[in-house]
């Protein structure tokens, strides 16, 4: 079992989240507690702190949540409903497995501030790449086109480079049982 360093080590290639500041803070059976002190960086316009920072949050979360135990898990549908204003310094986001099944999963992650006051819920449906022997990299029946460089899962791909590919390893791995069937 992996140490919370060690998953912290592996999960700060996730540049993004980590150069906005999240934090993850615990990590239990298919769960995880990530964290965010605000800054002005976080706030928009308004002052208020910014969707995108709530939602990197969240989505930190279930990566960490749906990847720490069984690397190779993304998302494929996000929903977020923002409920109130957050007060105070310091948003924490605790994400849950509702369901985890043969081929995807679904996650909620609630995110709460400081005071306890949940500010948003993400519904997070995840998609199962593939088996992976360990953190080291994808086991040979991943669809490697997900995986980055850095073995990570979380990367981001133009839509249709992801959407062409996933076509491409389902016809490989399902073709059709009728000869001439266009999906």
């Amino acid at each position: 079992m992996q140490t919370l360093e060690e998953i912290r080590a592996y999960c700060r290639s996730d540049r993004f989240a980590s150069s906005a500041g999240c934090e993850i803070d615990e990590v239990g059976e298919k769960t995880a507690k990530c964290s965010l002190v605000l800054t002005d960086l976080h706030r928009n316009a308004l002052g208020g702190v910014m969707g995108g920072a709530i939602f990197t949050l969240a989505d930190l979360a279930f990566a960490v949540a749906s990847n720490w135990q069984a690397p190779g898990t993304v998302a494929i549908s996000s929903q977020i409903a923002y409920l109130s204003a957050p007060k105070g310094g310091r948003l924490t986001a605790e994400a849950h497995c509702v369901k985890d099944g043969r081929s995807t999963c679904f996650y909620r992650v609630p995110v709460r501030d400081e005071f306890g006051t949940t500010v948003a819920e993400l519904s997070v449906t995840g998609f199962h790449l593939g088996s992976e022997p360990s953190a080291l990299g994808p086991s040979e029946n991943s669809p490697k086109a997900f995986v980055c460089p850095d073995r990570t899962a979380n990367c981001f791909f133009h839509s249709f480079q992801k959407d062409s590919f996933m076509l491409e390893w389902e016809m490989k791995n399902h073709p059709p049982k009728k000869k001439g069937v266009m999906l």
